[in-house]
């Protein structure tokens, strides 16, 4: 089989099931699948191309619409950095005649 026709995520699905690296370039996992004896989940692959070729040809294209209510926000932040406002400690004087029990 030619491994450099199928796409990105075809080749690392199959090299999952072969135990191969997925996160090389396309490139090396079709040369990593072309270098083994037998390539498991290849027979799956074919038949679900040749399914989905067969349901192309059959099936007119349709456009489908989704009207939502709520459009959800997009950009910016998801969460806004809420400023809190810090208690002053009191004086180090405040304390010590506070201890002392004189006003300075």
């Amino acid at each position: 089989m030619d491994f450099q026709k199928l796409t990105r995520r075809e080749l690392q699905a199959l090299c999952k099931k072969n135990k191969i690296p997925a996160n090389v370039t396309n490139a090396a996992m079709a040369d990593a699948l072309k270098a083994l004896q037998l390539v498991e989940g290849i027979e799956e692959l074919t038949q679900l191309s040749q399914s989905e070729t067969a349901q192309s040809s059959t099936e007119s294209p349709v456009r489908c619409e989704v009207m939502s209510p709520y459009v959800p926000p997009t950009g910016g932040r998801s969460t806004r950095r809420r400023n809190v406002a810090k208690e002053e400690p009191e004086s180090v004087s405040d304390e010590v005649s506070e201890i002392t029990g004189t006003d300075r």
